[in-house]
């Protein structure tokens, strides 16, 4: 795509089942093209970012990952600052997931009534340089 997409901000409610935010955003590419991503976020997830493989592959075939073998981790720069990323769990392989230390660094806020979420970091879409 040539241009981002209006960044989506989903409440998905089935009473007595789950409660999930979905936030869906474009990501520039090197290039200065745009791939779309849907993400989970996930409070209870430990780590920064969790891709599934087609993400990764995306973001390697840019060259948009990192590893730091001292670490033994794998990382992107997003928004100016290294970020971790790790594959998603073996009962979610297809997600792509923001778990709380990136949700933090965004300043996520809650809401009772739409948009339910928001970040308090102007995030038009994810980008390696800070925006």
């Amino acid at each position: 795509m040539d241009a981002p997409i209006v960044p989506e901000f989903t409440f998905h409610h089935i009473r007595g089942k789950f409660n999930r935010l979905w936030w869906r955003v474009s990501w520039k590419l090197r290039t200065g093209k745009f791939i779309t991503m849907s993400f989970l976020l996930d409070t209870g997830a430990p780590k920064h970012m969790y891709l599934c493989d087609k993400a990764l592959r995306a973001l390697e075939k840019d060259g948009q990952m990192a590893e730091d073998a001292d670490l033994d981790i794998q990382y992107t720069t997003l928004l100016g600052r290294k970020c971790p990323v790790e594959p998603p769990a073996v009962h979610q392989p297809a997600a792509n997931i923001i778990g709380l230390k990136l949700l933090m660094r965004f300043g996520l806020r809650l809401y009772n009534e739409h948009p339910f979420f928001s970040f308090s970091s102007d995030i038009p879409y994810l980008d390696a340089a800070a925006q």
